[in-house]
């Protein structure tokens, strides 16, 4: 049985999933929909946040190349 992060059959997470996946903080999360850096959806009292969603965030936030680490 696939886990919930590579299961495609799952379309939102929620706050603590997406924390979870990332390996952050919830909070963090929390800040990244607040600064609308990451789209979420309320669901009644829920928020969640689309699987297509997040993976465009990490696509358009992947490092790619050489960097200098200071």
């Amino acid at each position: 049985m696939a886990d919930r992060f590579t299961n495609p059959r799952q379309l939102f997470y929620t706050i603590d999933e997406t924390a979870e996946a990332l390996r952050v903080s919830d909070r963090t999360i929390q800040r990244m929909i607040k600064h609308g850096k990451l789209p979420a959806y309320k669901v009644g009292s829920h928020v969640r946040v689309r699987r297509a969603d997040l993976d465009d965030y990490l696509r358009e936030h992947r490092f790619g190349g050489s960097f200098h680490v200071l």
